[in-house]
Formats: C-alpha cells, structure tokens, sequence
C-alpha cells in the first residue's frame, strides 16, 4: 500500500496546511495555529495525534527549539505529487510577459536576459536560463563578402537563430571568381542541413581542390567555428541577492558555493544533467544530486519550437512556493518557445 492510500483525507488536508503556512513564513507551524483554521473544524489534541503521525510517517519533523512541525523531503515531495495544483499566473504577469517577450524577440540573448530578471522579480529566488540550442535549425544559407583582397567576412543565416558573421585573414590572395567558387563550395558542404548533423569530419568531403584554393580550407574551419557556437550552453542569470534574503540562508556557508558558481561563470555545475522534459521538473534537497544544494529545491522546464530549445531553471530554499513559481515556469517556456525566432522562421 503506498503512502496516498495510507493518508486520510484530513491528514492529507493538515500536510497540506503545514506544508502552505511554512512556504509563507518559514515558521513551524503548531497544532493550534492548524486548530483555529475554519476548514479543518477539528480540536487542537486532534491535530496533535495526526501531527504524530504524519511525523512518523517521515513527512514532518520538528526542530529541537520548538513544538511545531516543519515539512521534510518526503512532505514536500507527497506535496508536489499528490497536493500541489499549480497556479497559472495572474492575467497582469501574462500581459507583462507577453509584452517582454515580443519586444525582443528579435534579439534573443536580450531576451533571455530579461526573462531571467522577470522571473527573479517574480519568484524571489535565483533564475538560470540557457541562451537557446540551434540544433534542429538548419543552414540557409552561406555568403562569402570580400573586405580586402585577403580578409573575408562568413555570414552564415540558419532558418532560425542569429545572422552569425566572422571576419578572417586567408594566405592567398582573391578574385572574385575564387571567392563566388569557394561560396558554392561550402553552400553544397552546408546549406539544408540541420546543425545535429554538422561536425568537423565534412571537411572530408570537400572536392579535390589545386593550391589556388588552398583558403578554403581557412574559412571551412571558421565555419565550423561559427556552427559550435550556436549549440554551445550559455546562461543568463538572476537573483542571487534574494537568496541571500531568506532566514535558512543567514548562514553564509549555506549559500556560499551557489555564490561563488555564479561569480566564477559555472553555473551549469548547479544543473543536474537528468533529463528535463516539456512539464516542470521539479527536485527538491538530496534529490539534486549535489551536497551543496541539499538546502535548496529546483523547477526545471525546457522551451524550445522547431528549430531551438533552452532550458528555464529557477533555485530556491526547499520551501519555495512551488505552485507559484511552476505556473510561472510553464507560462514562461511556452511563450518565449511561441515566440523566439519566429520572423525569420521558414
């Protein structure tokens, strides 16, 4: 029998208030504060035998200083599975967002910027969001523009993701004629296919090529350049001052190595390499992975259209309000995947 059968409905209803009250203030929560609730309508020493259990049970404990209960891992897990409705966000959040979302849809790492701002703001904890993966786009196409008679410019356009450029010196000198052969020689290397089934070993299928045509070889490898840089991981990050603000984190050691990861540019050490799928991941403590987070919980969800997909992470003390911050995590994935890139895709 597993441990949703074993509760009754009033023990789930009294985790459930536990579990809301300490979200909202971090205090333990007594069995006469649970007692006065108008929808419980059941006496204080009632309370007290169900709190007994549900702490036996391994979903409650209590601090040695205080006679009320806080949730464990496993209350907060039963909570999420079993309690939890997600709140969509209030009609006022959708239109600001919306409103972010298309104003800088056109400029993708400004977005995403600003995305992690507007969840900061929201959701009081530390946003993490992955600049978008262009691995399903695919090359449309590839120019070669002459800025001296040994410099080029590469400007490659994919169906969907950035206009990518990059200047380089090459050893020979070129002609027009060199230059407009070498562009369809890459053109036939690259355009239609998808970044996934781009890697260095194309460079094997150019053609027999004379010395004359020795460059191309140059500006091959700075477009593969140009192609790791659109799937590389990159993170936009906010709110590290707010973790700061919650009372489990007075002690700097709680919060330190989430600090340092964050100023020190390795925030992807924070992100467990576990699949996240299309609805909101949620890890709370232990389940993490990482010693250093055993005090924090963590709402993961992936955005992603056709052609590009990020990942949205958003890290906060085990109590956060995880049916707020969820909403907000599915609210804000399907609106920036709605969204971003959509004008230059085909």
């Amino acid at each position: 029998m597993n441990r949703l059968e074993t509760l009754s409905e009033r023990e789930r209803l009294i985790l459930y208030y536990v579990i809301q009250n300490y979200i909202q203030d971090g205090q333990p929560v007594s069995s006469r504060s649970l007692s006065e609730l108008p929808d419980l309508k059941v006496s204080s020493a009632t309370v007290r035998n169900i709190l007994s259990r549900l702490e036996s049970q391994g979903l409650l404990t209590h601090p040695h200083t205080s006679a009320g209960r806080i949730p464990t891992e496993e209350g907060y897990r039963f909570y999420v599975d079993h309690l939890m409705m997600m709140q969509t966000p209030g009609r006022d959040v959708q239109i600001e967002l919306e409103a972010l979302v298309h104003q800088f849809a056109r400029d993708l790492e400004m977005l995403i910027d600003r995305t992690s701002h507007f969840l900061g703001e929201m959701s009081t904890a530390l946003v993490l969001i992955s600049l978008p993966s262009y691995l399903g786009a695919r090359v449309r196409d590839i120019n070669l523009v002459e800025l001296s008679s040994q410099r080029v410019l590469i400007v490659v356009q994919m169906t969907s993701g950035p206009l990518k450029t990059a200047a380089l010196q090459v050893d020979s000198r070129l002609s027009p004629r060199l230059l407009k052969e070498a562009e369809t020689i890459l053109r036939d290397l690259f355009v239609g296919r998808m970044l996934s089934e781009i890697d260095d070993t194309q460079s094997e299928n150019l053609p027999q090529l004379s010395s004359e045509y020795h460059f191309v070889r140059q500006i091959l490898d700075n477009a593969f350049q140009i192609f790791r840089s659109l799937t590389n991981t990159e993170y936009k990050y906010y709110g590290t001052h707010q973790l700061i603000q919650y009372p489990e984190f007075a002690d700097s050691r709680e919060i330190e190595p989430v600090l340092e990861a964050v100023e020190e540019g390795r925030v992807y050490q924070l992100l467990p390499t576990t699949h996240i799928s299309g609805n909101p991941r949620i890890m709370i403590g232990g389940e993490i992975g990482l010693s250093a987070l055993k005090q924090f919980s963590l709402v993961s969800r992936k955005y992603r259209n056709p052609f590009m997909e990020g990942s949205i992470h958003i890290l906060g003390p085990t109590r956060m309000a995880y049916d707020k911050i969820c909403g907000l995590v599915e609210y804000t994935a399907d609106e920036v995947g709605k969204n971003i890139g959509v004008e230059i895709l085909e």
